[in-house]
């Protein structure tokens, strides 16, 4: 016995110094740290930090032997197979998966080991950047080698040849597993049979060619597998670039065929998937860090998937598929991105991305989510922060592009729209977008039935150059919810139709607009307002092609210039509207150059001047106001005295239109504020004036005011108002756009103590897995000295413990979980505000929204201890 533990010990020691990757899991605990290492092909360790108290796995394929914080899993089969484990310790239990029976590839440095197994459709060679021949036929380079004791052959890097291991083209299950900076894998040209590259702690890099190279004219899929409980990590160098370094390179041509420009790289024709429980690091140094080439195709799902590029994160020449997972993206060109070098004229290339679900947070340097062709959303949680944000006072919109979600043709300068199928289509999700220029664009048409937005820009919160749709007639309410926190404008497009949701729009220009042009940042030609289907064509010719439709939704906006300003018709046929133009200058509530209809909406424009130069053909009645309303003062739509509708004045006004349904007279209906005298027009066409009488025997203490109001004309009272006895209803109003989200009580209150980030222990650290809470440090105390541990009180959400909660603590968490920045431990239970023991891009949207006023309190508290 003593002998079998010596051996555990040693199988443990170098488990750790190759590739045990802690995992975590808070299913139970928050410090339950489990990690896994391969021992050769047909056995496994696991480690804990706690003692283990059973490891669970199907006997019939595996035995298990225990020794204190060690087990070990050992195949009982010759099969190949994944072995399900679950570890229990006094911290609680959680899941891996053992590959056992596979062929494996073990890597430690110069040295490569290969265990045989299921699978032998392989070839080890060695590569270097003066001979390139062997992976076109089957020359190769004749590698030292060695066998050890049980025959296993041991290769090594040698005349400064690295070694690469090829799959050929009738596939298998591999096993990849250890450490090297200087060797690669590839799977071989016309791949005609399936290949699964099972990553089980795997760290790689190569001096000159990506880790991963799936060849072109594959027929199949290759699957690069991550199990539960492993960590992976792919990187390459600055020679892997082809544009700098290949065949043409700007630099030199020293490495004309093996620079791929990828850290994971799909030739033309490749099917890549890339799926598993497990994680996977991918670090590119070179340009993209994972890149299918054209007619290919890249489907990701279940995998935590961490990404940092130079360049673009993730892209393909033609498609995208997301269906599930944690992907996150730090990057200095596009985050995710689908769009072609060439676009072949006959066949085209499909440049599509689909997403269907998934927890997406991108740090882009140029567009977040960019796709050529078309881009589809159904679900999938989202953070997306392009350029330096909303306020980037760097950002040139002259030769940048800094969107969030875009459709857009960058591959041909002459294309134009009018011929162009850019569709966006997204029916759910939820979004938090911070991006220097459009939020969400389209060089062609975006249709939005779902989803909940909540966006920061500093041009256009959703702009389509065609075609702009929101909402589903008849839909149900909630489903889609689009905010727009601060904007130059916010929805814009040649033809804008809303049929439902909640909408909110705080804009520095106009808040929904029709109108010609595109903005300076794309490199199309052409705007086309004619507002049909994409393949349908359109016009971009005349003024009275533009329009705005809105047939249904909860609407809200606040302008700095025009509220709805369309180049042609206005249409208001249904839903709730409330609307402020700017409160000086030129701005109208309702601007229009073509006619303007109001029949079957409740309207309510608010603004110092009246509507555009357009005709006005509107199915229902209006009453009007010119008043001067100053802002904060609650404005009332009274009906023979009772208040039928009132908001709080955001801004100071001196016109207010009000239309209703219920209007089919204006006898009896007025607008009046409450404290101030207004003026409304009646049937007659005359001002009706308004009274306020003080201490009126009308009211029931006999000291408040009532309103009358009289027609000028006939001088019949059309209403009276008791003000002391309004019941103001006051609709949810987003916050002044000049109201930055940093904004923070500059006090704390008098009960919370003093908190300086600096008295932070120097050796906190965050926690390994990126979306798990540590648990609180606890102190011991001493048993001769039974005194309580010293704690601090912090506020919810303060990730980076500066005493206020803003938002560069949700942008600290967004860097925290792409591995750009790390959250301290106590940062991260601060951070954790939904209290899920775990700190993710939920936590990160959440703190968006408190900044914002969309949440009001954390479900953590406002408050939390933390033992010091």
């Amino acid at each position: 016995m003593k002998k079998i533990k010596v051996i555990i010990s040693v199988l443990m020691i170098i488990c750790l110094s190759l590739t045990v990757m802690p995992i975590h899991t808070s299913a139970v605990s928050e410090d339950l740290n489990v990690g896994v290492c391969m021992i050769g092909n047909t056995s496994a360790a696991i480690t804990a930090t706690e003692k283990i108290l059973s490891v669970d796995v199907d006997d019939a394929l595996a035995s298990v032997m225990i020794d204190g914080t060690v087990a070990k899993v050992t195949s009982l089969s010759d099969e190949q197979g994944m072995v399900e484990a679950v570890v229990v310790t006094s911290k609680g239990s959680t899941s891996v998966q053992i590959p056992l029976g596979y062929t494996t590839f073990c890597f430690s440095g110069e040295t490569l080991t290969v265990y045989e197994g299921g699978d032998d459709k392989y070839e080890v060679a060695g590569i270097n950047t003066a001979d390139e021949e062997y992976l076109e036929g089957d020359a190769t380079y004749n590698l030292p080698v060695e066998y050890d004791s049980k025959g296993n052959a041991v290769y090594r890097n040698a005349d400064s040849y690295s070694i690469n291991v090829a799959i050929k083209k009738k596939g298998g299950s591999y096993v990849f597993c250890g450490q090297s900076s200087d060797m690669s894998v590839s799977v071989k040209k016309e791949a005609t049979a399936a290949a699964e590259l099972i990553l089980a702690g795997l760290e790689l890099s190569s001096g000159f060619t990506a880790p991963i190279t799936v060849k072109k004219d594959s027929t199949t899929t290759v699957d690069i597998i991550n199990p539960k409980g492993f960590i992976n990590t792919l990187s390459d160098t600055e020679l892997n670039n082809e544009d700098l370094h290949g065949s043409e390179g700007t630099i030199d041509t020293t490495n004309p065929e093996y620079a791929e420009s990828a850290v994971i790289k799909g030739k033309s024709g490749a099917n890549v998937t890339i799926r598993g429980e497990g994680t996977l690091n991918v670090i590119s140094n070179s340009k993209n860090g994972i890149k299918v080439a054209e007619y290919g195709s890249l489907v990701i799902e279940e995998v935590t998937l961490n990404v940092t590029s130079v360049d673009h994160g993730i892209s393909s020449d033609n498609t995208i598929i997301i269906r599930s997972g944690v992907i996150n993206v730090v990057s200095e060109g596009d985050g995710i991105r689908s769009d072609p070098d060439v676009v072949d004229a006959e066949t085209g290339a499909g440049a599509v991305i689909e997403i269907t679900g998934g927890e997406i947070c991108i740090i882009a340097g140029s567009d977040g989510i960019q796709a050529n062709q078309q881009l589809t959303i159904t679900g999938g949680e989202f953070c997306i922060q392009a350029g330096d944000g909303w306020n980037d006072a760097d950002f040139n919109s002259d030769d940048e592009s800094c969107k969030g979600l875009k459709v857009s043709v960058n591959t041909d300068e002459t294309t134009d729209t009018t011929e162009c199928t850019c569709t966006m289509d997204i029916s759910g999700g939820s979004f938090f977008l911070n991006c220097a220029d459009d939020a969400v664009h389209s060089d062609a048409y975006i249709n939005i039935t779902g989803g909940d937005f909540l966006i920061y820009t500093g041009d256009d919160g959703v702009h389509a150059d065609t075609l702009l749709e929101v909402g589903t007639e008849g839909a149900v309410a909630g489903e889609l919810v689009i905010n727009v926190q601060t904007c130059y404008e916010g929805l814009e497009a040649g033809t804008v139709n809303i049929y439902d949701g909640t909408i909110r729009v705080a804009a520095d220009d106009d808040g929904i607009n029709a109108a010609g042009g595109s903005d300076t940042t794309d490199t199309n030609i052409g705007f086309n307002p004619g507002g049909m289907r994409p393949g349908m064509g359109g016009n971009q010719t005349t003024s009275g092609d533009y329009s705005i439709n809105v047939y249904g939704g909860d609407i809200f906006v606040n302008a700095y210039s025009d509220g709805f300003d369309s180049n042609g018709a206005l249409n208001f046929l249904g839903g709730e509207i409330v609307v402020w133009g700017a409160s000086s200058g030129d701005g109208e509530p309702l601007d229009h150059d073509g006619a303007m209809s109001i029949n079957g909406a409740t309207l309510l424009a608010l603004g110092q001047r009246g509507m555009g130069s357009g005709s006005s053909s509107s199915g229902q009645r209006t009453i009007t106001s010119s008043a001067s309303v100053r802002q904060g003062q609650t404005i009332n739509v009274n009906y023979n005295g009772t208040v039928v509708y009132s908001t709080e004045a955001v801004k100071s006004c001196s016109y207010v239109l009000f239309s209703s349904p219920q209007l089919s007279s204006t006898n009896g209906w007025s607008i009046s504020t409450a404290s101030s005298s207004a003026q409304v027009s009646c049937e007659h066409g005359r001002l009706v004036t308004s009274k306020e009488f003080e201490k009126s025997t009308d009211c029931t203490d006999g000291s408040a005011y009532v309103q009358v109001v009289y027609c000028a004309v006939c001088g019949e009272e059309i209403s009276r108002t008791d003000i002391s006895q309004v019941d103001v209803i006051e609709p949810v109003i987003p916050t002044e756009p000049e109201t930055e989200p940093e904004t923070e009580p500059e006090t704390e209150p008098e009960t919370e103590p003093e908190t300086e980030p600096e008295t932070e222990p120097e050796t906190e650290s965050a926690p390994t897995q990126i979306d798990t809470l540590p648990e609180p440090t606890q102190t011991t105390s001493v048993e001769t000295e039974p005194t309580a541990p010293a704690e601090r009180k912090y506020r919810v959400g303060d990730s980076n413990l500066d005493a206020v909660v803003n938002v560069k603590d949700a942008t600290l968490i967004q860097k925290h979980i792409a591995q750009l920045d790390k959250v301290s431990e106590t940062g991260c239970i601060c951070a954790d505000v939904n209290d899920d023991s775990q700190v993710n891009i939920k936590d990160a949207t959440m703190i968006q929204k408190y900044i914002a006023g969309l949440v009001g309190t954390f479900p953590k508290g406002e408050f939390v201890t933390v033992s010091i």
